[in-house]
């Protein structure tokens, strides 16, 4: 937008030369193009022109008297001395600062009003402002003073006697006109009899008056798009080729605090988007600011537009990192719903097992107290059989809640999910929301099958697609089945689920994948699970539609891409045999369980203990001589941070194997992610801890 004429800023910049100013001291650090100063065909926005009068007030020493003279050099310049000539046989002076005030000003500041009126004393009163929401230039108004000063000497008049008062935004003025010499009316009134027409400087003034109106139209119109966009929410930049013309406000504030000259090209603004004419709109980038914070911009290409007389083209930016944000919080919110709803079954699941385990351990307890024969040693056979069965179907239940609550986010073209794992998981948590008259079966067989994405978000997906059939086979009188069938299609894996339901009709179906529509009571339902199923598809390249037949229930169809297929490895090498003891340091805060994994590793190693993290690290001041440290990651008194953190550079660093049974805090997720300790997830098998230990202690020690 020209909100300053380039013609302005010419004169501007030769006067301030003229007065012992140097114009590259005042261009100085504000990254403006001299020469594009100098074009009188070019036009700059007012902030950079306010910046050029702000620089050039402070090099006077922020002498207000020094920016006046300026504004009366830029009338006495020789440049004017023919207009001079000219005007002093045309204008009465009072026309002069009106032909001023409504051709020139608007010509050189389009963005500025002006307003003026006579005095009773014959004099003049003149106002000129900006609007508010424009940078403020006090010093601006100072030049313009000492123009409106100086303006009768182009009739070659005494300076008029001025009065001023300014602010940033407005300059008010009040003029006493300098009486004219007689030999100008003289000659006028002769001009006016040789040609036998009316007074020209009225003819002129009235011309100039009709053009000022329409002018002022035209500038009001041009203003108030401009303003629309400057206030606009999302951010506006408009480009030639890649080189960026004008932006607004929104635009800077979503890229970041920069100073973004006029003629710099759009990549190097953004530079995800280089290059340029490879990118397709609309797209989302992830953008750095100079200050290094990352946000995610969504940009969209806008139609063509006309731009100072020629084809533009139009950008909108919208910062959508917050957006992106909360629909991460939206998936995990829901993602805590579903384990909320499910948490009645996974109370049931793990209560059975563990009541059968309880009560076959009380009867080996009792078969123990008396003396054994074979019938009573396979007695205890089949007792311990079904404790160590109870207490597989505990852990597995462990394994699927803790897959299913991660909260961190690997890569999903880095990772691949099992199938047929992970919807058998899926299939357990849900078959304890089953009514008595309801039940899943499979089809298909999903073997060796496994798609891009993580077992989480999979798992995510299936698990409340079967929660929602589930619900509604439960709608039905007498129940229903739930049929899930898988099969391949090409490079994809396919899974339907079809509810034994009532189904939905037409208007219900079509907004089903509608963030927050629900058919379910406010106590069961989100209306966020579909919604956001269809989006982790859609992420992990996949899609998920549905169908359904009013009556007859209704089917959700998953269709994933399948991950590549590893390359073929060599025989992994057998697990490292025991070679020698070690001396551990079991570090455990519950202490049945620090007995039962010291009892066990004391068959082969010798083992010290440790009830805290802080207790651990004294114990490792005095005396550092360990093999390995096998320490619980959560507890009270010092964790096992604590411990990672206290051994600094000590080597005993790379012989640390963690216990978790979850990392419940970020804190601890992080740590986690970040180190490369061995972690093993509780419950875990005692030949697990045991394979850990023999591959630390058969490798060398580091040296510190």
């Amino acid at each position: 937008m020209r909100e300053v004429s380039c013609k302005a800023t010419a004169v501007l910049l030769d006067t301030v030369e003229a007065l012992g100013l140097s114009a590259a001291d005042v261009l100085d650090g504000l990254e403006l193009d001299e020469a594009h100063l100098h074009d009188p065909r070019m036009g700059l926005e007012w902030r950079e022109f306010a910046r050029i009068a702000q620089a050039i007030h402070a090099l006077s020493s922020s002498d207000d008297a020094f920016m006046e003279r300026v504004g009366e050099q830029i009338i006495l310049t020789p440049r004017h001395n023919f207009a001079m000539e000219i005007a002093g046989h045309l204008f009465s002076c009072r026309q002069l600062y009106r032909a001023a005030l409504w051709s020139f000003s608007p010509q050189l500041f389009p963005v500025a009003r002006t307003r003026a009126r006579d005095r009773s004393d014959g004099g003049l009163e003149v106002s000129l402002w900006i609007d508010d929401d424009l940078a403020p230039c006090a010093p601006f108004f100072r030049l313009c003073g000492g123009v409106l000063r100086a303006l009768p000497r182009l009739l070659g008049l005494p300076h008029a006697r001025l009065e001023m008062e300014v602010t940033s935004h407005r300059g008010r003025y009040g003029i006493r006109v300098p009486r004219q010499r007689s030999w100008l009316r003289r000659a006028r009134q002769a001009a006016r009899v040789l040609t036998s027409a009316p007074r020209l400087g009225e003819v002129l003034a009235r011309e100039a008056q009709a053009t000022h109106d329409n002018y002022q139209s035209l500038i009001r119109a041009h203003d108030d798009f401009y303003r629309l966009l400057r206030g606009f929410g999302e951010g506006v930049v408009v480009h030639r080729g890649g080189v960026v013309l004008w932006t607004n406000d929104a635009f800077l504030s979503a890229t970041g605090p920069r100073s973004l000259v006029r003629g710099e090209r759009l990549d190097v603004v953004l530079p995800a988007l280089a290059p340029l004419d490879g990118t397709t709109f609309p797209c989302t980038v992830e953008h750095r600011r100079a200050d290094e914070s990352a946000v995610l911009l969504e940009l969209t290409e806008q139609a063509k537009v006309p731009f100072d007389g020629e084809p533009a083209e139009v950008l909108t930016v919208r910062d959508v990192t917050e957006a992106s944000q909360l629909r991460t919080q939206l998936a995990q919110a829901d993602r805590m719903a579903s384990l909320g709803t499910l948490a009645a079954g996974v109370a049931h699941e793990l209560n059975n097992p563990l009541t059968y385990s309880l009560m076959n351990l009380e009867v080996l307890q009792a078969e123990l107290a008396t003396d054994g024969d074979a019938p009573s040693q396979r007695r205890r056979g089949e007792v311990l059989g079904a404790v160590l069965e109870g207490m597989t179907r505990v852990r597995t239940l462990a394994e699927d809640l803790r897959t299913f609550s991660r909260t961190d986010r690997p890569e999903e073209g880095n990772t691949a999910a099992r199938v047929g794992d992970v919807l058998d998981s899926s299939i357990r948590m849900v078959r304890g929301r089953l009514g008595p008259e309801s039940r899943i079966s499979r089809e298909g067989s999903c073997a060796g099958m496994s798609v891009v994405g993580s077992d989480a978000r999979l798992w995510q997906v299936l698990l409340n697609l079967l929660t929602n059939a589930a619900d509604a086979t439960a709608a039905r009188e007498g129940g229903g089945e739930i049929r899930v069938v898988c099969s391949r299609r090409a490079d994809h894996a396919v899974i339907e689920i079809h509810d034994g339901g009532l189904g939905m009709s037409p208007e219900v179906l079509a907004r089903a994948f509608d963030p927050f529509f629900t058919t379910k009571p406010a106590a069961r339902g989100t209306g966020l699970g579909l919604a956001i199923s269809r989006q982790i598809a859609r992420a992990l390249g996949g899609s998920l539609d549905a169908r359904s037949t009013p009556g007859e229930g209704s089917c959700f169809t998953l269709t994933l891409p399948l991950a590549p297929t590893p390359s073929a490895e060599a025989d992994p090498s057998p697990r490292p045999t025991f070679s020698r003891a070690g001396r551990i340091l079991l570090v455990e805060d519950e202490e049945k369980l620090r007995t039962t994994l010291a009892t066990a590793l004391r068959r082969h190693h010798t083992v010290e203990t440790a009830r805290s993290g802080h207790e651990a690290l004294e114990r490792l001041r005095s005396d550092p001589r360990f093999d390995a440290i096998v320490c619980d990651l959560m507890m009270d008194d010092g964790t096992g941070m604590t411990v990672y953190a206290g051994l600094g550079s000590d080597p005993l660093r790379d012989r640390l194997i963690m216990m978790t049974g979850g990392a419940y805090t970020a804190e601890a997720r992080e740590f986690l992610e970040v180190t490369d300790c061995v972690c093993l997830h509780k419950p875990f098998e005692l030949d697990e801890l045991r394979s850990a230990l023999d591959a630390i202690i058969a490798s060398p020690p580091a040296v510190a």
